[in-house]
């Protein structure tokens, strides 16, 4: 007997010491996510998300922030936030240090692809008479323009194709144009009371904002052309898109253009835990992230690996091994 409860002691204290000496991973006192404006796609996922995170950290702060794709790489850089959302071609442009960044991100990681398709859009009113970008440029025309706020993938998007057409910001004042950076709904006010001659930049396929101005004006819808497109994919790593046909009732035909697809970042302190917890739910919910947003209707698990330019972070690459998306 006494054996018994000298080995059993021992057990006990083996034990004990072993539960010591292992690393117990703290639970955090905060974990913040950066979306982009509040009610657009970006910000709703990352509002779900940080739901789920809730239940999983009940005593820790969870923050949800409106951010911008070009600021959330700064602030996951600089240690700011633990996650943020960008776009194809922020992302290339990080990893790279190339603009809008002046140095590479090497810290920043990815997590998932979230497969929120945005297309870029040309949409000018109809009277002016352009057929083609190319011929504004060329003739140097006047326009009023509106996009989304500079930091973000819209307005970069459309200074990008602007500088390819060989046509800077300053030129487009000294043709007695102008861009106005705001959010989409005072585009749209803008363009509808005819303050606006055109609205640029790439937002979701459909854009209920480009819908509302097609259904209060005659407007047009400009391609992008081909080579075009693909000086835009090989130089800052956009996609190609296609804007189908009767879209807003203003699209004659299949329409060429190109855009980016959303991710989610993090960085390489984030414990790897919380990575993995995040990606879980990113796969877990995958029903309720579908019914967020038109740009989400086609989000598919077995994608959210494809196309990430970057590293992934360990806990993401974790569950995805577990998963059998990854080797």
């Amino acid at each position: 007997m006494k054996l018994v409860r000298k080995a059993g002691t021992a057990l006990l204290a083996a034990c004990l010491a072993l539960a010591l000496a292992s690393p117990v991973q703290a639970q955090p006192k905060s974990i913040t996510l950066s979306a982009g404006a509040i009610g657009q796609n970006w910000y709703m996922l990352a509002a779900l998300l940080g739901e789920n995170l809730k239940k999983m950290y009940g005593g820790t702060q969870i923050t949800v922030m409106a951010g911008g794709g070009v600021a959330n790489v700064n602030l996951l850089d600089q240690g700011t936030i633990d996650f943020g959302l960008t776009s194809t071609d922020l992302y290339v442009a990080a990893l790279k240090g190339a603009a809008p960044y002046k140095k590479p991100h090497k810290s920043v990681l990815g997590v998932a692809n979230i497969q929120s398709v945005s297309v870029y859009y040309f949409m000018v009113d109809k009277a002016k008479g352009i057929k083609s970008i190319k011929e504004y440029a060329e003739k140097k025309m006047p326009l009023r323009f509106c996009t989304f706020r500079k930091a973000g993938p819209p307005a970069v998007s459309a200074l990008r194709l602007f500088e390819e057409y060989g046509v800077k910001e300053a030129d487009i004042s000294a043709w007695g144009g102008k861009i106005n950076y705001m959010d989409w709904a005072n585009c749209v006010s803008l363009a509808r009371d005819g303050h606006v001659d055109a609205i640029i930049g790439g937002t979701g396929l459909p854009s209920p904002f480009h819908a509302e101005v097609a259904s209060a004006r005659s407007v047009d819808l400009l391609p992008v052309p081909g080579p075009m497109i693909k000086k835009m994919v090989d130089k800052y790593g956009y996609i190609p898109v296609t804007i189908p046909k009767g879209t807003y009732n203003v699209a004659k035909e299949d329409l060429p253009s190109f855009g980016w697809s959303g991710y989610i970042l993090t960085r390489a302190q984030t414990p790897a835990q919380i990575v993995y917890d995040m990606t879980k739910s990113l796969y877990e919910n995958a029903g309720r992230i579908r019914k967020l947003h038109s740009s989400l209707a086609s989000y598919d698990v077995k994608k959210l690996i494809s196309d990430v330019p970057g590293p992934f972070h360990p806990g993401a690459v974790r569950f995805y091994k577990e998963k059998g998306l990854l080797k």
